[in-house]
């Protein structure tokens, strides 16, 4: 089991999702921190905020697992960061 955290701005409706994510990597969870703060209220603009997933692998083996934070409902054109991530599993 382990756990991933990327910068989080979800106040400007950039939003980190996964792109690519090999069937043996299976998402638990995920989560904002700090715990307990609304990510979207104005009051947490000066507060780093993270999102936050819990992963476990289902075989052994290496894996590449890719995100992008970006406004999903206005397309490829407002990615504003990616992510890989590289895994091995025993």
């Amino acid at each position: 089991v382990f756990e991933l955290s990327l910068p989080a701005k979800p106040t400007t409706g950039h939003l980190w999702e996964i792109v690519d994510q090999p069937d043996a990597v299976a998402i638990e969870s995920w989560r904002w921190d700090p715990e307990g703060i609304d990510p979207y209220e104005p009051a947490a603009l000066d507060i780093p905020i993270f999102r936050v997933w819990r992963m476990h692998a289902t075989e052994a083996g290496e894996f590449e697992l890719t995100f992008r934070c970006w406004q999903p409902w206005e397309g490829e054109s407002s990615i504003a960061d990616t992510f890989h991530v590289f895994i091995e599993a025993t």
